[in-house]
């Protein structure tokens, strides 16, 4: 610890002035900086207005592709149920079973393939985590 650092510690500690020594011994740039980070800081917790009809039709957007997207979803699921259920009545394990799964996810994207970008993921990558976690709760449903 450098011995600056020291004295300000040892003035900090030692009496009911210490936070006073502490903020004399403190350079002015430091002080300066802190205000503006927490001033920073502040501004990057408190929402931006966003213009009225721009603000609807972002809610319109977000409401109706939650309520596609769950029916989407629940439809998935109801696969994911169905191969895990063949697999679990054919004496699959559950390890053989999580390979099973991402292997016909995988199938999938091979076989029905999507126009993507280098850098956007196929549907399968983007919700293999939650196939799997899916997969394990209806394997062990019965259990």
């Amino acid at each position: 610890m450098p011995a600056r650092d020291l004295v300000t510690s040892r003035a900090f500690a030692s009496d009911s002035l210490g936070r006073h020594r502490a903020l004399l011994a403190t350079p002015v740039s430091a002080t300066r900086g802190s205000r503006l980070s927490q001033t920073r800081s502040t501004a990057a917790t408190t929402p931006s207005p966003i213009p009225d009809e721009t603000a609807r039709l972002f809610q319109v957007a977000l409401h109706d592709v939650v309520r596609s997207s769950a029916l989407s979803m629940s439809e998935l699921r109801e696969c994911v149920k169905a191969c895990v259920s063949t697999l679990r009545d054919t004496n699959v394990g559950p390890a053989q079973m999580i390979i099973s799964m991402k292997a016909c996810a995988k199938e999938g994207t091979r076989r029905y393939p999507q126009a993507l970008n280098e850098h956007e993921l196929s549907n399968a990558d983007f919700l293999m985590d939650q196939i799997i976690k899916w997969s394990i709760v209806e394997y062990y449903r019965d259990a």
